[in-house]
C-alpha cells in the first residue's frame, strides 16, 4: 500500500480507488486504522458504485509513522488536510467515525471549498471533553502552549 510522505518526512498509510465523484474519505476513529469493517464495507460501497475513495492511517495509527503518544488531535487533523491536498481530487464527502467525526469537522473548517458533505458514524467531536476536564491543571498549561488548530 502507498504512503504519503509529509513535510516532517513521516509517513501516512492510505489507499485510494479510482472512480467518480465526488470522493469519499474515510476517517478512523482513535486508536484504530483503515483495515476496520466500517473502512472496508465503505470500500466496498464505492467500488460497486465506481466511486473515488481514499481510506488512511493517522500518524501513529496501524501501519502509517510514529508512536500513538506522540502525536494530538492537530497532528491528526493535518494528516487529513495532506490528504485532502494532495491525494483527493475534487470534492470530497467526508466520512468520521468516533474521533473520525471530530477530524472531519476540523477539517471542513479548514478547506471548506472542498468539502460536499459531512457523514457521522458514532461521530465523537466532543469526546475529549471528559478527558480535558479530568486533566491536571499543569498538563492543560502544557498542551495549552502546543495547541495549534
Amino acid at each position: 500500500m502507498p504512503y504519503f510522505i509529509n513535510k516532517k518526512k513521516e509517513r501516512i498509510r492510505y489507499k485510494s480507488i479510482k472512480g467518480k465523484g465526488p470522493s469519499i474519505i474515510f476517517i478512523h476513529g482513535l486508536n484504530s486504522d483503515m483495515s476496520g469493517q466500517k473502512a472496508l464495507s465503505l470500500e466496498r460501497f464505492a467500488r460497486k458504485n465506481k466511486l473515488r475513495f481514499i481510506r488512511f492511517e493517522c500518524r501513529g495509527h496501524g501501519k502509517s509513522d510514529g508512536k500513538f503518544e506522540d502525536f494530538t488531535i492537530s497532528d491528526w487533523k493535518k494528516d487529513l488536510i495532506d490528504i485532502i491536498d494532495n491525494i483527493a481530487k475534487g470534492p470530497q464527502i467526508l466520512v468520521g467515525s468516533s474521533m473520525g467525526g471530530w477530524l472531519m469537522f476540523l477539517a471542513a473548517k479548514a478547506r471548506p471549498k472542498r468539502i460536499a458533505g459531512l457523514i457521522g458514524l458514532a461521530a465523537a467531536p466532543d469526546y475529549i471533553d471528559g478527558f480535558y476536564k479530568k486533566t491536571p491543571f499543569k498538563e492543560k498549561t502544557r498542551n495549552e502552549e502546543k495547541r495549534n488548530y
